[in-house]
C-alpha cells in the first residue's frame, strides 16, 4: 500500500508542475505583450471579423511599396488632383446590365442550369416572372432527393419514384442538371411505355 501512496503522490506533483507551468508561460506572454492566450492563435484586439490589424500592419504594405520604388503616387488612390471621387462629388454607383426580362437567368449560372430555368419557365408549373434561382431550388431538391434514393432505397424503387412522379420537375432536372441519374430516368420512361400498352 506504500506504492499506492507514492504514485498518488508522483501523481499529483505532476498535475501541479504542469498547471503551474501553463500559468507561467501564459504570464511571460502577457507581459511580452502578446495578450491572453486563446484557442486557434487569434489576438484578442483584433476585429471580430477577422480584418484590421495595428496600423503597424496597415503602414508595413505602404513602406514594402516605397522600397520597390512602386506606389508613391499612385499608393494614394485617385483623388482631387486626377478628377476622381474627392473632387467633392460623390462617385457613381456601379450599374448591373439590365436584365433580359422577368424570369432572365442570373449571369452566374452555368450553361445546364440556365437550360433548366429556361425549360421549366416554359412550363404551366411555373410563374411568369419567377426568381430563377427559385426555379433552380426545384431542380436542385430533385437532384438531392435521387440522390438520397440512391444512397438509402434500391434502383426499383428509385425508378418506381420517377415512374409515379413522385419527384417534381425529375426529368428536366436529370437533363440539365444531374444527368448521373439518366439511366433511371431512361428506365422509368421505359417502364410507363409499357404499362401505357
Amino acid at each position: 500500500m506504500a506504492w499506492m501512496r507514492r504514485y498518488r503522490l508522483v501523481l499529483a506533483l505532476a498535475m501541479l508542475l504542469t498547471v503551474g507551468g501553463v500559468l507561467v508561460l501564459n504570464q511571460c506572454s502577457v507581459r511580452s505583450g502578446g495578450g491572453e492566450v486563446t484557442v486557434g492563435g487569434e489576438r484578442p484586439d483584433a476585429a471580430a471579423d477577422g480584418g484590421a490589424q495595428p496600423d503597424r500592419d496597415a503602414n508595413a504594405g505602404a513602406e514594402q511599396e516605397t522600397e520597390d520604388g512602386e506606389g508613391d503616387a499612385d499608393a494614394a488612390g485617385p483623388g482631387p488632383a486626377d478628377g476622381g471621387p474627392g473632387d467633392g462629388e460623390p462617385a457613381p454607383a456601379p450599374q448591373d446590365p439590365p436584365a433580359e426580362g422577368p424570369g432572365a437567368a442570373p449571369a452566374g449560372l452555368t450553361a445546364d442550369q440556365r437550360g433548366f430555368v429556361a425549360a421549366l419557365s416554359d412550363t404551366s408549373e411555373v410563374p411568369a416572372g419567377t426568381d430563377p434561382a427559385a426555379v433552380l431550388e426545384l431542380g436542385t431538391e430533385a437532384c438531392d432527393r435521387l440522390g438520397y434514393l440512391g444512397r438509402h432505397a434500391t434502383e426499383e424503387e428509385t425508378v418506381a419514384a420517377l415512374r409515379d412522379g413522385e419527384i417534381p420537375q425529375a426529368a428536366a432536372a436529370i437533363t440539365h442538371l444531374c444527368p448521373e441519374y439518366g439511366d433511371l430516368l431512361d428506365r422509368a420512361e421505359e417502364e410507363e411505355e409499357t404499362a401505357d400498352r
